[in-house]
Parts: structure tokens; sequence; C-alpha cells
């Protein structure tokens, strides 16, 4: 005798609903689920024996600047002067990755507002707490799309200027931002 077949069983919605459910669960806890933490991010030999001195040039504590991967490296501290009087003193941050420049943070005392922002470039504003972040982002014109991004903490203005890549991207600059200002 020939058996009958098993009766096929429909897939209803709700059935549908927690297979795809328990996929994404499994995919996000795989992943990790956690946001990422942006960690302070190294200094090269160069750079970490320019750190003394060019904190001995301004009246602060500088922030060293974080990332949200080790690849990243502080290629360069440098200080230059903002005109005023007295000129104040402007520390800069040089980070790369894989010896591409992935962004330069800036920090002084002085007010260093902006007003005007680049031809075929977007304003960006957001706030962080009671921190609001201005700035811009898009082409430079040359080929290659910016981001730049200024807030003030405290008596301190700090600037984030980025090339974008596909590694760095307008986001990935606000997050930047966002974790400097959090973690400050």
């Amino acid at each position: 005798m020939i058996a009958a077949p098993a009766p096929r069983r429909r897939c209803t919605g709700d059935t549908l609903l927690a297979a795809i459910v328990s996929m994404l669960a499994t995919v996000l806890l795989s992943c990790g689920g956690e946001p990422a933490v942006c960690t302070e991010t190294r200094l090269s030999d160069s750079a970490s024996t320019a750190l003394p001195a060019a904190s001995a040039r301004i009246d602060f504590t500088p922030q060293l600047p974080c990332t949200f991967g080790s690849s990243f490296l502080v290629t360069n501290v440098f200080v230059d002067e903002l005109p005023g009087t007295p000129p104040q003193p402007r520390i800069h941050f040089a980070v790369t990755r894989h010896d591409e420049t992935a962004f330069l943070l800036s920090e002084t005392r002085a007010l260093d507002a902006f007003s005007q922002i680049p031809l075929s470039t977007h304003r960006v504003r957001f706030t962080v707490g009671s921190v609001r972040v201005d700035g811009f982002a898009g082409p430079s014109g040359n080929d290659q799309d910016i981001a730049y991004l200024q807030w003030r903490v405290g008596d301190v203005t700090y600037e984030l200027q980025a090339t974008l890549y596909a590694w760095l991207s307008e986001q990935d600059v606000r997050a930047l931002a966002t974790a400097l200002i959090e973690g400050g």
C-alpha cells in the first residue's frame, strides 16, 4: 500500500514574522549589536615627540582625537596662531589612515566663528546635549568631498575638518564630533 503524502502546512503571517524576527535577532547578536566606541587615536613617534612642546604653547589641556578603528594614526601635532590682540594659539592633530589624510582636529580659545559655506556644499547643524555643532559638507572643488564641523565647549573652540571617503562618511564625521563632545 502506498502511503498518502503528508498534508502540506501553510505558512501563516505569524509564522513568517516569527522566522524573520528570529533571523534578525541572530544577525544582530552575531554582529555585536553594540555601538562602536570612539577610542583615543594612537600617536606616531613624531607626533608623540611633538605633543609636549605643542601643548606647552597653549593654556589649556588639549583633547586628543578619538576614532572608531585601530587603523587611524595621529601623524602630526603642530601649533599655529590666529590673528588678534594678542594672537591666539591653535593646536592641530593630523590624523591619517593607511597614509591617507582622514581629518584634522584643531582646538583654540579664540572665537573662530564662520557664517559662509562654500558653494556646492550643504550646511550641517546639530546639537549634542547643550553644544551646538555648525559646519558644512560636500564637494571641495578638487574632486574630493569634505566635511567641516565646529563647536565650542567651555572656552575652547573645536574644528574637525575631514576628507570624505568610502571608509569615512559625513555620518562618521558627525559621530566623531559627537564622541569628542561627549568625551570631553
